[in-house]
């Protein structure tokens, strides 16, 4: 036979892990409903002449919101650099620790994008040359409820196909701790301190 004693704990027990389901699964519900940005970066702009589909009129970085609800006041960020000798290990690598340095140069947007809705896309002329062969891109914005968020790109320059080419998805955060623990492997501590202070302002 079982003791109420047992039977007690046993209540508690059942009892926390349906609060922690509870608890874990809202967050996931609601980390669904937020806007969600995709960022693409580049240096052509398509257009409607079948001779030439592409014309180079860059650099462009094209935001999407592919989350249900409207992104609001997208501000952009972001830091470029020169990397050419980078040891093999690094190639294709985002988070190698020979890009932790402090020759990234940062660059803001003073513009505003008011509202992205659902599915719509927005290109933001933006800064970068033929020199820099490393991006970060940073976009700042809200949802509804006026809480901020933060869309964050690594890129890397194709010269072969003379434009920017994606090597991580973007991921979307919605604090600043996670933001700068997110740029600490990018970028290194000191420039990741750096943007995240010019970002959070």
């Amino acid at each position: 036979m079982v003791d109420a004693d047992t039977l007690t704990v046993a209540a508690v027990v059942l009892a926390a892990i349906g609060v922690s389901y509870t608890l874990l699964h809202g967050r996931k519900d609601d980390r669904a409903a937020l806007p969600r940005l995709e960022v693409r970066f580049t240096f052509w702009e398509s257009q409607d002449d079948n001779r030439q589909p592409y014309i180079r009129t860059g650099p462009w970085v094209v935001a999407k919101n592919i989350g249900p609800r409207p992104a609001l006041r997208l501000r952009l960020h972001g830091a470029l650099g020169t990397f050419r000798q980078m040891p093999l290990a690094a190639i294709e690598n985002p988070f190698h620790k020979s890009y932790r340095t402090d020759d990234w140069n940062f660059f803001t947007d003073t513009g505003e994008v008011d509202v992205l809705d659902p599915g719509a896309s927005e290109a933001i002329k933006t800064a970068a040359d033929d020199n820099d062969t490393d991006a970060v891109i940073i976009l700042l914005f809200e949802d509804p409820d006026g809480k901020r968020h933060y869309a964050v790109t690594r890129f890397t320059y194709d010269s072969d196909n003379e434009d920017w080419w994606k090597l991580r998805a973007s991921r979307n955060v919605s604090n600043l701790f996670a933001l700068s623990r997110y740029l600490r492997v990018l970028l290194g501590r000191t420039r990741a301190k750096e943007i995240a202070r010019l970002v959070g302002k």
